[in-house]
């Protein structure tokens, strides 16, 4: 198992940095976090050979018990600094007390509540790699997640009722350094977290990740972080969200009713595949329906803006060709096209009854003459 975790640990070197830096990464950073790696790892084993030859002894652990004891009463009050202090001060004087082990965690839970997501991954690697039969593992990495995601609080950065594209996620709050932190533990989680649980939570978040960077360059590979997670968890809980969430990685990249609409139709066949995966599940419709009303609002504008740019093109027959596209002959006939498209899609919505007025001042369409 532990020649497997130093690999896993090595991979986890080269990719456990800041997302947008993962292309091109410099060789220099990429060492220094394998090193980073193999020093913990040589600290660990040092750790165990003298936790060998140096059993639990009763006064050690009634230290380590009123530490914890501090610790927590710091935690509940709302002290989580001190309370995290106390911890780590705890097991620096009792290193090697029965209680070593949730001295560290009460560490790690106070660097969550506190926010220091660089201090909650230091914390859980010691658990890692010092109490590898650490039996709160799971809750301990259950709460760095936890942090992860209240970091990212991605449900309140998603705004589907604004009408500027550039406003659908709200950046605002997050910093660089947290991001950077948060990245490198979700990327410990999603390699080692339950598979039932953890990991699959810890791969989407991963995606979040590049999604919210803000960089072009970054929505790239946060769709296909996404279509990886889709790859490794087909049938899990998370799968329809991830398929919005996949929507949104193009949805984001549109940028109004003068540019590419290809981002809306991918956008359009991921949500109707999440319909599938809603289950009857009246919050998922709802979200379902949000995204879809999205999504045909701004293809109603594209088609209502190519509609009016035929229009624009009905000049008089001697100066069209000034304005007409080579092979474009009647301009109606397009302008004709796109109202109808634009109605057809929701005739209610102030597009389509836009598109419908618009429409009755076009020429009429020439009669069909009689078949040859």
């Amino acid at each position: 198992m532990r020649h497997a975790l130093v690999a896993s640990l090595m991979v986890a070197a080269c990719w456990g940095q800041d997302p947008s830096a993962r292309i091109n990464q410099p060789t220099d950073e990429a060492e220094a976090e394998a090193k980073d790696y193999a020093d913990r790892m040589a600290d660990a084993a040092e750790y165990q050979r003298n936790r060998a030859t140096a059993p639990p002894e009763a006064f050690d652990d009634g230290v380590a018990l009123e530490y914890l004891a501090r610790a927590r009463r710091l935690l509940i009050t709302g002290h989580e600094i001190r309370a995290r202090w106390k911890a780590e001060n705890g097991f620096d004087e009792v290193p090697y007390s029965r209680y070593a082990g949730d001295l560290v965690r009460m560490g790690l839970e106070g660097a969550a509540v506190q926010g220091n997501l660089g201090e909650v991954r230091s914390k859980l690697f010691i658990l890692w790699l010092y109490f590898p039969d650490y039996p709160g593992m799971g809750e301990a990495m259950e709460r760095a997640l936890g942090a992860c995601e209240d970091f990212q609080d991605f449900a309140s950065a998603v705004h589907l009722e604004e009408d500027d594209p550039a406003k659908v996620i709200d950046l605002e709050g997050r910093t660089v350094f947290n991001s950077h932190e948060s990245s490198r533990l979700l990327n410990f989680l999603a390699l080692h977290g339950d598979r039932a649980g953890v990991a699959p939570r810890a791969a989407l978040a991963m995606a979040r990740e590049l999604l919210l960077s803000g960089n072009k360059e970054d929505l790239f590979t946060a769709r296909r972080a996404y279509e990886k997670f889709l790859e490794d968890y087909p049938a899990t809980d998370l799968t329809f969200t991830a398929l919005c969430e996949y929507a949104l990685s193009h949805l984001v990249a549109y940028r109004g009713n003068h540019y590419d609409v290809g981002t809306l139709v991918f956008a359009a066949a991921l949500i109707d595949q999440a319909e599938i995966e809603t289950r009857g599940d009246a919050e998922r419709t709802r979200v379902v329906q949000a995204y879809r009303r999205r999504i045909r609002s701004w293809h109603q504008d594209r088609d209502l803006a190519v509609a009016r740019w035929y229009v624009a093109r009905g000049v008089p027959a001697l100066f069209a060709w000034l304005t007409m596209p080579s092979g474009l002959n009647d301009w109606a006939a397009g302008a004709r096209t796109f109202y109808r498209e634009t109605r057809d899609r929701d005739p209610t919505s102030k597009q389509g009854l836009a598109a419908d007025r618009e429409l009755v001042d076009l020429p009429a369409p020439p009669a069909l003459g009689p078949p040859q």
